[in-house]
């Protein structure tokens, strides 16, 4: 976080083993709020995962975050029609690449979010996109994978 000017009010991740949401809590040291959106079904354990691995490191169990476990879409690698569609309307109208395994569920999830008002006005929102479009070759879209991947 040393590279932004500011420290933002949420920042989202998608989360599969909450490894990266965990190594975010580390870096705030109980700054801002943390929004995991699991990719996969019954997720629940990952708040478990999410402590274990920052008592490993050496991090007391922060507390700022919120985990969503309803926004897989179907459970890990599944891609409803509706979040292939929303991956491809993101991607042409963001210029930034989504994959419907990990990024797009983020995506759709801050989308939602946004829509239901569940930030205030002034919150400054961070989505980190974690790459992952090796994700995008497991569907036969053509259009859900960029050139450059």
């Amino acid at each position: 976080m040393d590279e932004l000017p500011f420290i933002p009010e949420v920042i989202m991740v998608a989360c599969g083993t909450g490894a990266t949401l965990a190594g975010i809590l580390a870096g705030l040291r109980g700054r801002s709020r943390v929004v995991g959106i699991a990719v996969l079904k019954n997720a629940d354990y990952l708040r478990q995962e999410i402590a274990d691995l920052l008592l490993q490191a050496g991090y007391p169990a922060y507390q700022n975050y919120e985990l969503i476990t309803d926004a897989h879409h179907g459970g890990y690698g599944k891609a409803p029609p509706e979040l292939r569609q929303f991956c491809r309307e993101f991607s042409a109208a963001c210029d930034l690449p989504i994959e419907p395994v990990y990024t797009g569920k983020l995506f759709h999830a801050l989308k939602k979010m946004q829509q239901a008002q569940a930030f205030g006005d002034d919150d400054r929102v961070l989505a980190i996109h974690t790459g992952g479009m090796q994700g995008a070759r497991g569907f036969a879209e053509a259009s859900l994978i960029p050139p450059q991947v």
